[in-house]
């Protein structure tokens, strides 16, 4: 059955996936590139399937026709994201397109000044993902063991909201004065821990960022693991020189033919799973 399915479904995963969200919203004006709206509507999806979100948890993208502004969803649980809840922000966070009347996420100022911050990234995914958010609390470095993880050997920064803001009431990024201490603190790097509040992952693309969100999960899990197996012993983690050709943001070919083969069948497993919801 799965088989028929991605068959049937992968090729053409994000036309599907936007015409069934411009069905429920036939009237709505078109706000940015069909194919990019529907494959943010995707990746909502996926990242929701893979585990890496809940209700929490949003990705965002570069508008491509300009640059100054991006595409996030209206506040929403991921998985229940449509076209129609596809909203245009600029860069000081502020909505210039899509459903205006609706809440939008407190911490879009995230997605905003990463964007402003890194010119080579357009997507960004910030979520609490489980694995993940130990790393932020605790003195273990957070390194990769397994290629999949390469992208994080050359080291995970640790943003911590109380170094800039001690008097923060919480720990959300809820201005942009602290989206842009965050993007300082990624700062060239795919990958950032946010203490005790889970990461923000930045894409050449925005299926890099989905990718290099799911695969920073796995590699948590699976450091997480091995520092379990080795019983206070050594672990052989990866090694710095190990990371450069298996960075997805190399855009190699490689690396591209394995975000787009992870993708297609990620978006098909999603479509599948909604289907029989």
């Amino acid at each position: 059955m799965r088989m028929l399915i991605c068959d049937c479904v992968a090729s053409s995963i994000s036309a599907i996936s936007f015409a069934m969200s411009a069905m429920a919203s036939p009237t709505r004006a078109q706000i940015g590139p069909p194919d990019l709206i529907a494959d943010l509507v995707t990746a909502n999806h996926i990242l929701y399937d893979q585990g890496v979100v809940d209700g929490f948890g949003h990705v965002s993208v570069r508008n491509p026709a300009n640059p100054g502004r991006f595409f996030l969803s209206r506040a929403r649980a991921p998985s229940m994201v449509e076209a129609a809840d596809i909203m245009e922000f600029d860069l000081d966070g502020k909505p210039t397109g899509g459903p205006m009347n609706k809440p939008v996420f407190q911490e879009l100022y995230i997605h905003a000044e990463v964007f402003r911050a890194r010119p080579d990234v357009n997507g960004v995914v910030h979520s609490h993902s489980p694995a993940v958010v130990p790393f932020g609390v605790v003195k273990t470095p957070f390194r990769p063991v397994s290629q999949t993880g390469a992208f994080l050997c050359a080291g995970v920064p640790n943003f911590d909201l109380r170094d800039d803001f001690p008097d923060a009431p919480n720990l959300l990024v809820t201005s942009g004065p602290k989206g842009a201490a965050l993007a300082k603190k990624l700062g060239d790097r795919p990958v950032a821990l946010m203490r005790g509040h889970g990461d923000t992952v930045a894409g050449a693309s925005l299926k890099e960022a989905v990718y290099l969100a799911i695969f920073t999960e796995v590699a948590a899990r699976l450091t997480t693991q091995a520092i379990a197996l080795a019983q206070g012993g050594p672990v052989i983690y990866m090694g710095d020189h190990e990371g450069e050709r298996g960075q997805p943001g190399s855009r190699s070919k490689g690396a591209s033919e394995g975000i787009d083969r992870n993708w297609e069948i990620w978006a098909a497993e999603a479509v599948e799973r909604r289907a029989r919801r």
